[in-house]
C-alpha cells in the first residue's frame, strides 16, 4: 500500500495575508518573521515536491479542502512492453490512411456557402471612466481593471505551521505488536484517565519525540513535541477537553532515529 500523506495546521494564523510582504512563492509575514508560501493553487503533486525538499518547519496558506485529505501522488508511469512499442508504430500509419480519406470526402464534396450570422444586440459598450472616482466601470464582461479586482472577495484559505503525518494502517499495528512482544516498544499506556482525558505513558528511552493523536479515521486531533529525561520516564499526556469516548490511536515518533510507535486505546 502506498504511504498515504496528510496535512494538518493545528494552530490557523489570523494574519493579513494582503498585508505581507511578496516574497519567492509566497509572502513574508513581519509578526513570526517566517516566509508563508502560497500552496492555495498547487496540485497534490507540486505541494508533495516542494515539501520534499524543505528541512526545517514551513508555514504554509491553503485551501480548505487541501488539508486532511491524502495527497494525491504523481502517478507512476507505464513500463513500456513489446505491445506498446508495436501499436506507436501502427498509430502513424492510421492516422496517414484516415487524413487521406478525409481530404478525398472534401474534395468531392459540394461547397454550400454560409451566411454570416447577424450581431447580437446590444453591442458590448466599451468601459466608461467617471471623473469623480477615476475608476472604471464594468459595462460588459470583457473589461478587467485592477480597480474592480481590488474589490472581489478573497477566496477563503487557511494558514499556518504545517504538519505533515502519516494515516494509520494495517502494517503500523502489526508491526507495535511484534515490537511489544519482543520488548521493544517505544513506549507503553499504563492507564487512561476518562475522566480527566488524561494518558499515563512509560516511555522506554531518553530523547525528543513527536506525539500525535488521530482518531479511528486518521484525523489527526493532537501534535506536540516532547522531551524525555531519563529512561522509563513516566509522562502525563493531556487530552483535548472536548475529546469524545471512542477508540484512538497514540504515535509516538522518534525526532532523532525517525522510527515510530503506534498504540491504540478506548476512552470511555
Amino acid at each position: 500500500m502506498k504511504k498515504q500523506t496528510y496535512l494538518h495546521i493545528q494552530e490557523p494564523c489570523h494574519e493579513n495575508w494582503n498585508r505581507m510582504t511578496a516574497a519567492d512563492k509566497g509572502r513574508f509575514c513581519l509578526v513570526c518573521t517566517k516566509t508563508v508560501t502560497d500552496f492555495s493553487n498547487m496540485t497534490d503533486a507540486e505541494i508533495l515536491a516542494h515539501l520534499a525538499k524543505v528541512t526545517s518547519p514551513t508555514c504554509g496558506r491553503f485551501a480548505p479542502d487541501q488539508l486532511d485529505r491524502a495527497l494525491r501522488p504523481p502517478a507512476t508511469p507505464v513500463k513500456k512492453t513489446i505491445w506498446t512499442y508495436l501499436l506507436s508504430l501502427c498509430l502513424p500509419l492510421m492516422s496517414s490512411t484516415r487524413m487521406t480519406a478525409q481530404k478525398a470526402t472534401t474534395e468531392t464534396s459540394q461547397q454550400v456557402p454560409v451566411k454570416p450570422a447577424k450581431p447580437e444586440w446590444p453591442l458590448a459598450a466599451p468601459a466608461v471612466e467617471i471623473a469623480d472616482t477615476g475608476r472604471l466601470t464594468k459595462a460588459d464582461t470583457s473589461v478587467h481593471s485592477e480597480a474592480l479586482d481590488a474589490d472581489l472577495p478573497v477566496k477563503p484559505a487557511v494558514m499556518g505551521l504545517i504538519i505533515a503525518y502519516d494515516k494509520v494502517g494495517t502494517r503500523d499495528t502489526i508491526a507495535a505488536v511484534a515490537d511489544k512482544l519482543a520488548g521493544k516498544e517505544m513506549f507503553r499506556i499504563e492507564r487512561v484517565a476518562a475522566k480527566e482525558k488524561r494518558l499515563h505513558l512509560r516511555i522506554s528511552n531518553p530523547g525528543e519525540y513527536v506525539f500525535q493523536l488521530l482518531d479511528r479515521s486518521s484525523k489527526l486531533l493532537i501534535h506536540r513535541n516532547i522531551k524525555v529525561q531519563k529512561q522509563r520516564e513516566l509522562v502525563v499526556f493531556d487530552l483535548p477537553a472536548g475529546t469524545a469516548p471512542g477508540n484512538y490511536y497514540l504515535k509516538i515518533s522518534d525526532d532523532r532515529s525517525k522510527e515510530k510507535y503506534v498504540e491504540s486505546f478506548h476512552l470511555e
